[in-house]
């Protein structure tokens, strides 16, 4: 018996209206309808919320044939859900319809109604193209092809379908070319995070120079219009210019906004990524107006599948605690993030690994800002513990920093003590030991030596001197303001300068 049944996990996840569709779909089929009992044990079993348990079905089933056939009985109600599903979203989404009309067209040139097949191939191409559709285009022109060559319809050149390949072929790389930088710098930001060294300036150099990026018009459709822009949005992001990104993600709606059609009912839902980056914008600057009119624009184009609703919950959990102010009350705060994380246990192996790390350094983050230190530190580990945590080297660079503060703001000395050997050793080994983190470590390491709090003083008034002198340094910049060392260096000072008698004062007494 498998918990994770895969033909459980398929029931479980159909809506009431999909069940009800398979359920006449399997009443217009011939012969022996034993496997809706299977599908109805199922959905049993699923409404009381238990893990699939065959051996129950096989007992009460006992001496039955399509129990004795168990499997082949799995199979078969497998493909007829598929089959139905296929049905029933035929005329609701633009690459069933034109699959569709390819079946069709097939079916045509299959009983040599070579006129009509033809009438058909038009219009699926005509189609195609309003949705940059382009393998389906494809497969529209090999089968011409055929038609053409054979001299079943001498009306047709075979050139001309020659030249229209030649012709969505380029559309094809040219789009493919930009998925490729895309591709390139999200690897490179996932990896160093933002511009740090002078090889990932020279990476972006190439990259403008690039044919296709030296002009919008090179971009052969809407949707490699919209990747040149997003390469552009990608490279400020890198640069950290967030009023460029705002700028260049407002480009890439309007794309999107002027015309939809290749972007509807695309795997990647454009509408949410475009809007999310427009969302983070507005955090920044404050404008709860715009924030909540695109929000609800954001909700309004969240299909209703469900990796778009999980999509949509991640974003709005994201953006959510973001917003998670320094006024908001501790009570508050617990709640959201509890929510979030119950709904994220939920849907585990359903979640974008990338999203739930950004989530829980967001968490992080808003315990660290209101020196809720050991919250921080529990949600720190669900962070640096998550098993996909390699995907985003640039955040676990950083979060292996702020843990240090933390212990030292929880007084845990002699841990600390360990953890920037293993620190320095992580930075290191990945030849992230910059500037800033270079600061950093030498104001750490100097902990263990320090006794009293007019020491701690002194080191920390030394470090700001540092971090103030790197504020301006290209390669750097971006490091001090990822994690505001300063803020909290000034926070620390000016906690310190209260205390009374600070000479005799041993730390963290």
């Amino acid at each position: 018996m498998k918990a994770n049944d895969e033909l459980y996990q398929l029931i479980k996840s159909l809506k009431k209206s999909e069940k009800r569709y398979v359920k006449l779909f399997a009443g217009l089929q011939g012969g022996n309808k034993n496997y809706l009992k299977l599908f109805e044990e199922i959905e049993f079993q699923i409404l009381k919320g238990v893990p699939y348990n065959e051996t129950a079905i096989k007992k009460k089933y006992s001496g039955q044939k399509f129990i004795k056939q168990l499997t082949f009985t799995k199979n078969y109600l497998t493909e007829l859900i598929f089959k139905s599903l296929t049905l029933y979203y035929s005329g609701s989404s633009v690459d069933f319809m034109i699959s569709h009309q390819i079946i069709k067209a097939r079916m045509l040139y299959n009983k040599a109604l070579y006129k009509n097949f033809f009438k058909v191939t038009e219009m699926v191409k005509k189609t195609c193209l309003e949705y940059e559709r382009f393998s389906f285009y494809l497969q529209i022109l090999e089968m011409e092809k055929v038609v053409i060559i054979k001299k079943f319809y001498p009306e047709k050149d075979e050139t001309a379908v020659l030249e229209e390949e030649i012709k969505i072929l380029n559309i094809i790389r040219n789009l493919t070319e930009y998925n490729f930088i895309v591709s390139q710098l999200t690897n490179l930001y996932r990896k160093k995070g933002r511009l740090r060294e002078e090889s990932q300036a020279e990476i972006l150099e190439n990259i403008n120079d690039r044919y296709i990026m030296m002009s919008e018009s090179r971009a052969l459709s809407e949707l490699a219009k919209e990747r040149y822009y997003f390469i552009l949005q990608l490279v400020a992001d890198l640069q950290g210019d967030n009023n460029r990104i705002f700028e260049l993600a407002l480009k890439r709606f309007e794309i999107i906004k002027n015309n939809p059609r290749p972007f509807k009912d695309q795997s990647f839902n454009y509408w949410q990524d475009i809007i999310m980056y427009i969302l983070f914008h507005l955090h920044r600057t404050g404008d709860s107006e715009s924030f909540d009119r695109y929000l609800e624009m954001l909700r309004a184009h969240s299909g209703k599948t469900e990796t778009e609703q999980i999509n949509l919950f991640l974003i709005e959990s994201l953006v959510s605690i973001l917003r998670l102010g320094n006024d908001i009350p501790v009570g508050e705060i617990n709640s959201k993030v509890g929510s979030i994380l119950k709904k994220l246990q939920e849907n585990e192996g359903k979640i974008d690994a990338n999203f739930e790390i950004l989530i829980y350094n967001s968490i992080v983050r808003v315990y660290f800002r209101r020196s809720m230190f050991a919250e921080a530190n529990k949600y720190m580990n669900m962070l640096l513990n998550h098993p996909q945590i390699s995907v985003r080297e640039d955040i676990e660079l950083y979060a292996k920093i702020i843990n240090l503060i933390i212990h030292l703001e929880l007084g845990n000395i002699d841990l600390l003590e360990y953890l920037i050997k293993s620190t320095y050793r992580y930075l290191r080994n990945r030849n992230n030991v910059y500037k800033f983190e270079t600061v950093l470590m030498k104001f750490l390491r100097k902990l263990p030596s320090i006794s009293t709090n007019k020491q701690l003083l002194e080191s920390l008034e030394l470090a700001r001197k540092d971090i103030l002198l790197l504020e301006d340094d290209l390669f750097e910049k971006n490091a001090v303001i990822q994690f505001d060392f300063s803020t909290w260096i000034d926070r620390k000072i000016a906690g310190l300068q209260l205390e009374k008698h600070m000479t005799n004062k041993p730390i963290y007494v």
